[in-house]
């Protein structure tokens, strides 16, 4: 049985962008004030705290799960929790923000074409098309519309560890339809902060030992809040919600909304200039979205893999 995909949902998911544009924006803005292994171990250690109580209520579930699941458990927390945002922390010290935009605007790209390579999956015409025209409106929102600036940029080891972060986060979305049907969402996503917090702990450890804890301040306190709680479990509640109702290279064409978001902030909040090139990116981002999702139906579950073990794209 299908069903149309609701605006609601379209405005659930759009959260999870909404919220990592101002990650963005802050992690630029620390600068390595926090380093990227303590501030993501604190974020989800805090993200776990905060999730407890729907965890509790659902105990049982929560240990069948993790009983019967556990290594789909620990690939999602890999690449979701552990690996994805040191890698774009580390990135943020290292590269420029227009480079991290631009090479995170590729998860979309680098999902369906994961989903090939590793499923022999192939997406519609209308998907890449709608993709494409998404892309650039990406393309003319993070240059101002001078895209001949793009010639001119300079490529880093931050820019790598930013493409590796898009990879790991395309991966994770696609491994996101081997969820458990028994676990809701706020308890999956305490699993995977268990998990999550587990696989870093060796790494905060070394980290505090040759680092020292970053500096207490109330800034940079403010600033794990944020990410743990709007980052971590809003963002991520919104993204999985998305996960369970529409296929991943539709659902990853979100992420082109980041930039679009860390405009409109930058605007309202720090009296920038917004240009007309601003808003020519934003409609065709907005025409991406509306072709890709325009007249779509969507399973009630859609799952990364089928029986015969190729996902839905």
């Amino acid at each position: 049985m299908t069903q149309t995909l609701q605006p609601g949902t379209i405005l659930i998911v759009a959260t999870a962008p909404l919220c990592w544009a101002g990650n963005f924006v802050l992690a630029r803005h620390l600068g390595g004030e926090v380093p990227p292994i303590q501030l993501n171990f604190c974020r989800w250690l805090l993200a776990g705290i905060i999730l407890t109580p729907f965890a509790w209520r659902a105990r049982a579930a929560v240990v069948s799960a993790v009983r019967s699941h556990w290594r789909v458990f620990a690939r999602q927390a890999l690449c979701g929790v552990a690996l994805y945002h040191c890698l774009v922390y580390y990135a943020l010290t290292l590269t420029g923000a227009i480079n991290a935009t631009l090479i995170n605007s590729m998860v979309p790209v680098l999902i369906p074409l994961i989903a090939f390579v590793a499923f022999g999956k192939s997406v519609s015409k209308r998907s890449w098309v709608a993709v494409a025209i998404s892309t650039l409106g990406v393309l003319l929102v993070v240059t101002r519309g001078e895209l001949g600036n793009l010639a001119g940029l300079a490529f880093n080891i931050g820019d790598l560890m930013m493409f590796a972060a898009a990879m790991t986060w395309a991966t994770y979305t696609l491994l996101l339809g081997q969820k458990p049907g028994e676990l809701s969402g706020p308890p999956f996503l305490w699993v995977l902060c268990l998990f999550g917090v587990a696989m870093l702990t060796p790494f905060y450890a070394w980290d505090l030992a040759t680092n020292g804890f970053f500096a207490q301040t109330a800034e940079n306190w403010l600033s794990v809040c944020y990410v743990a709680v709007f980052a971590s479990v809003v963002a991520f509640l919104a993204w999985n919600h998305g996960a369970a109702r529409m296929a991943p290279a539709k659902l990853g064409m979100f992420a082109h909304l980041i930039p679009v978001f860390g405009v409109i902030m930058a605007t309202v909040l720090l009296n920038e200039r917004f240009l007309l090139s601003h808003g020519i990116g934003m409609a065709l981002i907005a025409g991406g979205l509306w072709i890709a999702f325009h007249g779509m139906t969507s399973k009630a579950s859609p799952q990364i893999a089928t029986k015969e073990g190729k996902p839905r794209c």
